[in-house]
């Protein structure tokens, strides 16, 4: 039988060095990644949409690169905005929690579908078109996952070291009246007592 650890805070992970150090290589190393599949997904996504916009003809052709930005590039942006807006962790109407993730799946969905219309009509055809627009949206939203997390650990730790100044700030004054209190309260020497001392100084 397996007995779990003690639960950790969130501060207390945020405070560790190690952990802290770790976290850093491990988001490099996962943006790099994530980084180095978007560019393949939206190059070969880039291709599809330009493709299939031009044979449809509903774009003149010297325009049809302006095509997939439109598509691909909202799915960046809308995932961007949405991390910032966490990263506030200021309070939002519905429509600001909930626009950027239909942002999201509206673009996402329309890379989806044209690049699965403009692959063969089969069924292997299709399913390779589709890993291009699914590993780019399930790259970047895992990657933003991980940033969502780490800015709630960031926030933990900076919430604790304000908590830390407010308590010290508070301390000082109280701290202060004791030792006034504590000074008030000696004896105080008489001065037939600090004549005799020089009396016998003398």
């Amino acid at each position: 039988m397996a007995f779990a650890g003690p639960v950790l805070s969130p501060t207390a992970i945020a405070n560790d060095v190690w952990l802290s150090r770790f976290r850093t290589t491990l988001v490099a190393v996962l943006g790099g990644a994530v980084m180095g599949i978007a560019c393949l997904a939206f190059y070969t996504s880039f291709e599809a949409i330009r493709s299939y916009a031009v044979r449809s003809q509903g774009i003149a052709p010297e325009h049809g690169w302006a095509v997939p930005l439109l598509v691909d590039s909202f799915i960046v942006v809308a995932t961007g905005a949405d991390l910032w807006f966490t990263t506030t962790k200021a309070r939002r109407a519905w429509w600001e929690v909930w626009w950027p993730k239909l942002l999201l799946a509206f673009a996402a969905g329309v890379s989806f579908v044209l690049n699965v219309a403009h692959a063969q009509p089969t069924w292997a055809a299709r399913g390779v078109a589709a890993i291009p627009p699914a590993a780019l949206v399930l790259g970047v939203e895992l990657l933003m996952m991980v940033l969502r997390r780490a800015t709630t650990l960031r926030a933990a730790r900076l919430q604790a070291e304000v908590e830390a100044e407010q308590a010290a700030a508070m301390e000082a004054p109280v701290q202060r009246a004791r030792i006034q209190i504590e000074a008030m309260r000696r004896p105080r020497r008489s001065d037939d007592e600090l004549a005799g001392s020089g009396a016998r100084a003398a």
